[in-house]
This record gives C-alpha cells, structure tokens and sequence, in this order.
C-alpha cells in the first residue's frame, strides 16, 4: 500500500467507519510499531519501515484474517483458522447454523455482519456478498452488537439472555 492509502485508512478506522474494531494502539502492537508512530503515519508522514509493517496490519485486517478481541481488561490479537477445513456457508444464514469463521459459498470471504432475519431469527450475512443497504430487501436489520468477522454464537445464546436480561 502506498502512504496515502495507509494515511486514507488510518483516518477511516479512527473516524468508526470500519466494520470491525480496531484502535491504534491496537494496530501499534500488531505491527510492531509505537502508537506515536501510527499517528504520524495517518497524517502521511511514516518511512519505510513503518509503511511496511502497517501496509501488511492494514491488509491482514481488510482480508478478515486478522481481528482483535476483548478478553476481560485486555485485548488481543486472533487469527482466524484455515478455510480448508471449515464447511461453506450460504450468504445469508441463520446462527443457529452459523460456523464462525466459515467461508461464504459465493465469494468464499469470511467477514460476516450480524443482522436480525425478517422471522426474528437471529442471522448472519455475508459483507461482501449482501453489502448493508440491500438488507431491507432481505427483511433483515442490523444487530447492534456487530462483532465484525465470525463472531461467537455465545454472544447471541438464548440462555446468556436470559440471565443478563438483554
């Protein structure tokens, strides 16, 4: 990637507009880097090395094969397993059925939005296959807690819901 497409980047993570979580410290660890370093490098101002090792981050985090997660007080960095050994999904699947991380049958990506079906049921869909303006015609919404690529079905159990009253 070239600087201007990392800075571009960088300055859409930091402004919320990324289906996923990130933050730069976040980003900072995952590449090795300081987080002073990832601020210069959203003005454009980063040198090689830091172009590098954030150009391979920022990829990694597009491509859905690397995502950060909340573990009590800290996060950390998961990777997802391979695609060979996980089955194919539908683009639009119920969570019931739903295999975290699994590759979409179409496009074989693996980044998923949590979304409501028109049942009630609760869903995932395919980002790349059924982008989030087409979801009405789906009779689909989206869930509020979006947790980006894969997600756990732990997050949507009805027993958890029950005790927490969400």
């Amino acid at each position: 990637m070239t600087m201007q497409e990392i800075a571009e980047r960088l300055c859409q993570i930091q402004g919320g507009r990324t289906p996923y979580f990130a933050s730069f410290a976040l980003i900072a660890r995952a590449a090795a880097l300081s987080r002073e370093t990832v601020y210069v490098a959203e003005r454009g101002e980063a040198g090689d090395h830091a172009q590098r090792r954030l150009s391979a981050v920022l990829r990694a985090l597009d491509a859905c094969e690397l995502r950060f997660e909340r573990s009590g007080n800290r996060w950390r960095a998961i990777t997802p397993p391979p695609v060979e050994g996980l089955p194919r999904q539908c683009c639009v699947v119920k969570a019931r059925g739903f295999t975290p991380w699994g590759p979409c049958e179409r496009c074989r990506g693996r980044d998923w939005t949590p979304v409501v079906l028109i049942d009630k049921a609760l869903g995932y869909v395919c980002r790349r296959c059924v982008p989030a303006n087409q979801l009405p015609a789906f009779g689909a919404r989206l869930r509020r807690e979006d947790s980006g690529c894969g997600g756990t079905l732990a997050d949507h159990s009805p027993m958890i819901k029950k005790r927490t009253g969400r």
